[in-house]
């Protein structure tokens, strides 16, 4: 029981199903009608949980300052158990991809190896991990244009460029708020994130930023496509309450308030992929 609780909170399934979800407004964006492929559907939640599984594994010293309920600080799994998990995990992802096709293999083999070396190195380096996640989050809408030959339909090309670029925007955004959530144990570790270099208040000013920016190419893909119920979702589900949750924050504790940050933001990827959703039908 303790090893199958200890693999559930090492892969974040959560997490794997949101990455997943995310590939439905993708496709979508691509076709213009409401598309998923479940194959690569389950090669994004298996990508996902190689990534948490593996952090966790070289992450180790770090958690145990920060969380010290992860599954690998806390016993409930053992390192051993973790390396046969992240092996086992990135096994089936291979194999299912070579099911679908050799584009889906090459990314998959791209999104191993980039998994593989934030954990390793990437995660210290400043400023470059921020953007290294936020990339490969955002590969999930570049996937349908690496599948498919979407060059004579010019519209969705634009509507998955806009995707890529918010979807970029956001997981940076959100990365610089978890950082600051783990200043302690990045700073056991020596690291050299935004909130040790530059302070938590400025690191937190500077997420503020990226979330306005974010904001201001929701609006410029709606003057590019204006779509009424896109308008709506994004306004009231999206951009207003990140002024609100920021205007909070900004008044709080940038470290003490960060985990809270980091959920409210994670919330409000549903409304923003649904804005995304509704722009892609025809």
């Amino acid at each position: 029981m303790s090893l199958g609780k200890g693999i559930f909170r090492i892969i974040r399934p959560l997490n794997g199903v949101v990455a997943t979800v995310s590939l439905l407004p993708g496709l979508t964006l691509a076709s213009g009608r409401i598309s998923f492929d479940w194959l690569i559907g389950a090669v994004l939640f298996l990508l996902v949980s190689f990534g948490y599984a593996i952090n966790d594994i070289y992450d180790l010293i770090g958690d145990r300052e920060n969380d010290r309920q992860r599954p690998l600080v806390s016993g409930q799994l053992s390192i051993r158990a973790a390396w046969i998990l992240s092996a086992l995990l990135a096994l089936l992802v291979v194999v299912l991809s070579l099911f679908h096709s050799q584009e889906l293999l090459a990314y998959s083999l791209v999104l191993l190896v980039a998994l593989y070396g934030y954990a390793v190195r990437i995660s210290t380096i400043l400023g470059v991990a921020n953007l290294w996640v936020a990339l490969m989050c955002a590969s999930v809408f570049a996937l349908p244009l690496w599948l498919h030959d979407f060059a004579a339909a010019e519209p969705r090309c634009l509507l998955l460029g806009y995707a890529i670029l918010l979807s970029f925007l956001y997981h940076l955004g959100r990365e610089i708020v978890k950082d600051i959530e783990d200043v302690r144990g990045d700073l056991l570790l020596k690291r050299a994130t935004l909130p040790l270099v530059i302070g938590a208040e400025r690191s937190r000013a500077l997420a503020f930023i990226v979330f306005l920016s974010l904001s201001a190419v929701s609006y410029l893909l709606y003057s590019r496509i204006p779509h009424s119920l896109y308008l709506w979702i994004v306004t009231a589900g999206v951009n207003l309450p990140i002024v609100l949750i920021f205007l909070i924050y900004l008044q709080k504790d940038p470290v003490g308030w960060a985990g809270r940050m980091s959920l409210a933001l994670k919330l409000l990827m549903l409304p923003a992929l649904a804005s995304l959703l509704v722009l892609g039908l025809d």
